[in-house]
């Protein structure tokens, strides 16, 4: 474990008392693209159980893990990502379809379902993009069904998992039993004693409208998929919170705007008695205090910091994004 990993693991979880990292679920609409002159992974070779290394391009912070690679492993089912090349530790696990997926290509050796990524800058925040074009099933005997997905990690610690055209004609061995895709997340999960360290998102219900499943340390996770073929251009939001000890603290403090240009206004029904500003990897950032409850932070780059509040019986920390 690095030193930034480690002081930031002491910054935001440990310092916060009972803190804990949430994700809350948004389902959207919104039309699904093919990434345009991606990096390819496969590099046109069929893969089935792949294995490959993601450069995420910045550090992305996922339950009490600090990443800045993730990982196709050959121990998922082809869209199966970890924070680790390897099944041990504690590890982070995105799941945009839990079900065994294949490339569909043909006897000539050429893949017809190209894995690649791309790191691209939306409204001044990285997001690493992997997709998987046109991806068969391996238990689908007529080798015909597909699906087109992506998974988009955020710097800010928001992930999508992004739902393009599919083709399921034969769901019972494409689904292999279930009523659809399987669908989670793990933000951290010890592989080593087979237990989630912070709660895990299942997917169930409706494909076009599902709720979340809350899988709590201690916890197994039932075989369960969501009940249908995913919607094309559907989009599956899980949007990173920090809840502090007490909910009722964190609704007296807030502050806005957020993502912020210049100045931001902080307001509290409690009394704050200190304010820190925190980086990415843990360095304490300068705070140029305008009035009692205004900022300015115009002299900072551009990204993802994390305000720190010390009030009378807790401290809450907050993400706030630079642009």
């Amino acid at each position: 474990m690095g030193n930034k990993l480690l002081i930031l693991g002491l910054l935001l979880f440990s310092s916060i008392g009972n803190a804990q990292i949430a994700y809350r679920l948004e389902v959207l609409t919104d039309a699904y693209v093919d990434l345009d002159a991606p990096i390819s992974l496969n590099n046109g070779e069929i893969w089935d159980d792949p294995e490959y290394v993601i450069p995420l391009g910045f550090e992305l912070i996922l339950g009490d893990q600090l990443m800045d690679t993730v990982y196709i492993v050959n121990f998922g089912g082809g869209a199966f990502l970890s924070s680790s090349p390897v099944d041990a530790g504690t590890e982070s696990f995105f799941m945009p379809i839990g079900q065994d997926l294949i490339d569909l290509g043909d006897g000539t050796g050429a893949s017809l379902s190209p894995i690649s990524y791309k790191t691209v800058t939306i409204a001044n925040t990285q997001v690493c993009i992997i997709e998987w074009k046109n991806a068969g099933f391996f238990e689908d005997i007529t080798q015909t069904d597909f699906i087109n997905v992506q998974l988009w990690l955020y710097e800010t610690g928001d992930i999508e998992y992004r739902y393009g055209p599919n083709q399921i004609n034969n769901p019972s061995d494409s689904f292999e039993g279930l009523t659809g895709p399987i669908v989670s997340l793990a933000p951290s999960f010890n592989s080593d004693t087979g237990q989630f360290v912070e709660n895990a998102y299942l997917l169930e219900g409706d494909a076009a409208s599902p709720s979340p499943i809350i899988i709590m340390p201690g916890q197994e996770a039932p075989e369960i998929g969501v009940q249908g073929s995913i919607p094309a251009d559907t989009v599956y939001r899980f949007v990173f919170e920090v809840l502090g000890v007490s909910e009722n603290e964190m609704n007296q403090v807030y502050f806005y705007p957020n993502p912020v240009q210049d100045v931001f206004e902080l307001k509290s029904q409690t009394q704050i008695r200190k304010i820190s500003l925190f980086n990415t990897v843990g360095q304490n950032v300068k705070l140029e205090s305008i009035s009692a409850n205004k900022y300015n932070i115009s002299n900072l780059p551009a990204g993802v910091y994390f305000l720190t509040l010390e009030l009378k019986n807790t401290i809450v920390t907050q993400r706030l994004v630079k642009e």
